[in-house]
């Protein structure tokens, strides 16, 4: 693989560069979609049917297609405000959290109608969500994690406990919703009292699992509040919307009396997980190498920036995708099982205005050598994301490679947004 090392080795002289905030995302981005085809279009989403066909507003006549056929349309946010409960799927539900007991949480809030979810299935509760979205990120990270041996009580102050909560988390007297938490540090002991504004988060133990066989069939679905959830269906009714989650409970939304637009205008992005399409992200690397321009070591990140948060872009969280830092190269074997990669390539918000790459994609075909089949120029902090689709039918392996370009590897924190093969 002779040319792909040589781009792998080559970097330009160094030059000042000065950091610079990133820019608000552009509207654009938050009604753009991309079919299953590679096509990109910008419209208004005006509603989902039962039988799975989404209808979206654009100049007349519309367009009409199903859900299978949709890589994703808009874009989600998650905002730095509101309780939080993560349940064992990774969906993200904001609410404020009217009881707790051994057997259920009761939510509500200005977007839900009051809804009981099994306990169960609630792998952690946000309390006070932080301000700095990389912080965000790696609680988050924590929240969805499968490995914890016992329930962790985190303060605002940094300390962090373990023990559990009790079976039943009552009410302060007059109190309409948990204005304080109860936390037992240690087994047989007396419950000790934190009003909330202590609490940064409890990370439970969840008595379930999200199914792994629901994993192919479902859709992603981002709302206006910073709610995230995976619906194995939504569909409205007469005044409200319906969501059955993977892992079973049915949310409601408060009805609304407006027309159909303001009944969907809490949805802001749909990202349909189909057999169709699989996720580079969900397939095991056949080799990784990363060439440091100094010393540090970056490994490559699945459905994560480089530097280990979720992956944002043009002010948006994206679900899935690779992180990969100047200057390196990862490569896969799809063995002509699929037709055609793509994805979206950009650099990653949190490193601003710095950081500058070039994108390469190399197939190898039944001929040994390499076949430089994209190259995206140089992409700088800040600008949009590109698209890339290369065909690869007749592909034994594909290698992606991420090389300097104009300020050696400051901020490389490169994105492949999506990647996917597409049978």
């Amino acid at each position: 693989m002779k040319e792909p090392v040589r781009s792998l080795i080559t970097c330009a002289l160094l030059g000042a560069q000065a950091l610079v905030a990133a820019q608000p995302a552009p509207d654009g981005w938050l009604r753009r979609g991309v079919t299953r085809d590679g096509t990109w279009f910008d419209a208004a989403l005006r509603a989902v049917s039962a039988t799975g066909e989404v209808e979206f507003a654009e100049p007349p006549p519309g367009r009409t297609l199903p859900l299978s056929e949709l890589i994703l349309w808009g874009g989600y946010r998650d905002r730095p405000a509101g309780t939080r409960l993560v349940l064992v799927d990774g969906s993200v539900l904001v609410a404020e959290l009217l009881h707790l007991d051994a057997q259920a949480v009761t939510i509500v809030s200005p977007l839900w109608a009051e809804t009981r979810l099994p306990r169960e299935l609630i792998g952690a509760i946000i309390f006070r969500p932080p301000s700095d979205a990389d912080q965000r990120d790696r609680l988050y990270q924590r929240a969805v994690a499968t490995d914890r041996g016992e329930e962790r009580l985190l303060l605002e102050n940094g300390d962090e406990l373990g023990g559990r909560l009790p079976d039943a988390v009552p009410l302060a007297p007059g109190a309409f919703r948990l204005t304080q938490l109860q936390w037992v540090a240690r087994e047989g002991g007396p419950a000790d009292t934190l009003p909330l504004d202590r609490v940064l988060a409890v990370l439970l133990v969840p008595a379930q699992r999200a199914d792994a066989a629901d994993q192919t069939t479902r859709t992603l679905v981002g709302l206006r509040d910073g709610s995230q959830l995976y619906a194995r269906t939504l569909q409205a009714a007469t005044d409200h919307l319906e969501f059955e989650l993977v892992t079973g409970p049915r949310l409601v939304t408060l009805p609304v009396h407006d027309g159909a637009e303001t009944l969907w205008a809490p949805v802001v992005s749909l990202q349909p997980f189909t057999p169709h399409v699989v996720y580079l992200s969900d397939l095991d690397a056949i080799s990784y190498r990363h060439i440091p321009f100094l010393d540090t070591p970056w490994p490559y990140q699945r459905d994560r920036s480089v530097s280990g948060g979720r992956q944002r872009h043009a002010g948006c969280v994206w679900a899935k995708g690779l992180g990969m830092h100047a200057a390196s190269r990862l490569a896969y074997e799809p063995r002509g099982e699929y037709r055609e990669f793509q994805a979206e390539v950009a650099l990653d918000d949190s490193v601003g205005r710095l950081g500058s790459v070039i994108f390469r994609v190399y197939v190898q075909g039944a001929d040994p050598s390499w076949r430089l089949a994209y190259e995206s120029g140089i992409v700088r902090g800040g600008d949009a994301a590109t698209p890339v689709r290369v065909d690869i039918r007749d592909a034994q392996r594909v290698a992606l490679l991420v090389d300097y370009a104009d300020r050696a590897d400051q901020g490389d924190h490169a994105n492949w947004l999506n990647a996917r093969f597409l049978r």
